[in-house]
């Protein structure tokens, strides 16, 4: 009798967990459907992916140790300019150093800051979010005055002073851009939070005990996600312009580290005569930025409610 009904209880959990594989299967085909109906959104994606990719396996992919410098290929130009080499496919910089390795390498600390930074701030900005909205009083209070005098500094001045006081490094970069960075997610967790807790559901889940954190978790949180989701996008692409911007300015990932940044301000000095050591970097990140914007865009009109029925 026993067996039957662990053999019972086994055969619901397994028909429980095909259920939710169905179910999440079914899910992203309907979301992959509803993105290609956005080609730019799909294009950003796919080159967001590709971006991904190389960085991975930048180790396979690099001709030449980024680190490794020749002087006698010192500012040598790209192949396809008189005088470079196949070699050097995006020619070198002004230490010999192959300027491809250097940028797939380079992506490599953009997207993990850029990833790292995000995903921190999310976490930071959607539990005080849902606090401050369900319970207010004096924590909705002192929380969202901190944010107002956050929000009083320009991101970039704030994360300039971050790092004059903390110093340049990989671990102060990420401290700098989440200490500000969390403040846009909490705004709008709250807001929204506001508005769902006054809502039928929430009235109902509350009428059967449930406690304040299931609430938050279970009932309020699903129904706003795709805000977090679509914002967590959009700052994805700036905390990567910002992290350039700080290394740009000598104040975030040091050379001979590889950085985008770093690598732009580096070949400030050389425009004139070897405009590809700052150019093609720079391309690459306007290119990878822009993707993300585009994506951002696309996922906000796919789950955007108020859209959807216009």
């Amino acid at each position: 009798m026993s067996t039957s009904r662990y053999a019972e209880t086994n055969d619901a959990g397994l028909s429980l967990s095909s259920g939710k594989l169905t179910n999440l299967l079914n899910g992203s085909k309907d979301f992959i459907k509803r993105l290609s109906k956005h080609p730019s959104a799909m294009s950003g994606g796919i080159i967001i992916v590709i971006y991904i990719l190389v960085a991975v396996f930048a180790p396979v992919i690099a001709p030449h140790s980024p680190y490794a410098g020749d002087l006698a290929d010192r500012l040598k130009p790209p192949a396809w300019i008189e005088g470079g080499q196949w070699s050097h496919l995006f020619g070198a910089d002004e230490q010999g150093m192959d300027l491809l390795s250097r940028i797939l390498y380079g992506a490599r600390i953009s997207i993990v800051i850029g990833l790292l930074a995000t995903a921190i701030s999310i976490a930071i900005g959607t539990v005080l979010g849902l606090i401050s909205g369900y319970y207010r009083g004096w924590f909705d209070t002192v929380v969202s005055r901190f944010a107002d005098l956050l929000l009083a500094f320009p991101f970039l001045i704030f994360a300039i002073g971050m790092m004059a006081f903390l110093g340049p490094g990989f671990n102060n970069l990420i401290l700098a851009l989440t200490f500000k960075g969390w403040v846009e997610f909490f705004r709008i967790i709250r807001g929204e939070v506001m508005v769902e807790k006054t809502k039928e559901y929430v009235e109902a889940a509350k009428a059967l005990g449930r406690p304040g954190i299931a609430i938050m978790v279970k009932e309020i949180l699903p129904n706003i996600i795709h805000s977090v989701v679509v914002l967590g996008t959009l700052r994805f692409g700036y905390m990567m312009i910002m992290e350039a911007s700080l290394s740009f300015l000598g104040l975030g990932i040091q050379p001979p580290t590889p950085a985008w940044g770093s690598m732009i301000a580096t070949g400030r000095e050389y425009m004139l005569n070897a405009w590809w050591v700052s150019t093609i970097p720079g391309i690459f990140l306007v290119i990878l930025v822009l993707s993300i914007n585009l994506l951002g865009e696309g996922l906000r009109d796919i789950t955007d409610h108020r859209l959807k029925a216009k």
